[in-house]
């Protein structure tokens, strides 16, 4: 019971310490760190940032700004719901688009679930040919010996 808490605080420490490695030490001891944030979510990130920062007995302010251009490609990111997650997750298999690129997924919701159909069908069809098949080779003596009434 001790143990499996104690395993869970260190796992949480090492997490911290991995995350704060990732920043970049600047002047006066900062820390700067550097990311990609939704240009919906900024304002929550700035009072998220806010909140956890006002938490510590730090009188250095935090600081979060958008960084002035030319920016590298950034990365992709689509908004799903219940029903979409499911064929966006089937896309990225595949590949993840590029920035700015058309989402795939929309296709993929519209025509997979036909294809999908189209495929056992062609396996069902595959089965019975497989049956016929071998119901043919089973009877063949038999059906040698049988008189068909031919010309």
């Amino acid at each position: 019971q001790h143990t499996e808490r104690w395993t869970w605080i260190v796992l949480r420490e090492k997490a911290v310490y991995h995350t704060l490695n990732m920043f970049k030490a600047d002047v006066s001891g900062m820390l700067r760190g550097e990311g990609w944030v939704i240009s919906e979510s900024f304002d929550d990130v700035r009072m998220s940032v806010n909140r956890a920062h006002s938490d510590m007995d730090h009188n250095m302010p935090s600081h979060v700004d958008q960084v002035p251009k030319p920016w590298p490609t950034p990365p992709t990111h689509f908004t799903t719901n219940k029903f979409t997650y499911g064929y966006q997750e089937f896309v990225n298999t595949y590949g993840i688009p590029r920035y700015r690129e058309a989402n795939p997924a929309l296709f993929t919701a519209a025509t997979f679930p036909f294809l999908f159909g189209v495929m056992y069908g062609d396996i069902g069809h595959g089965l019975f040919l497989f049956c016929a098949g071998l119901y043919l080779l089973w009877n063949e003596e038999k059906n040698d010996k049988a008189k068909l009434d031919e010309m």
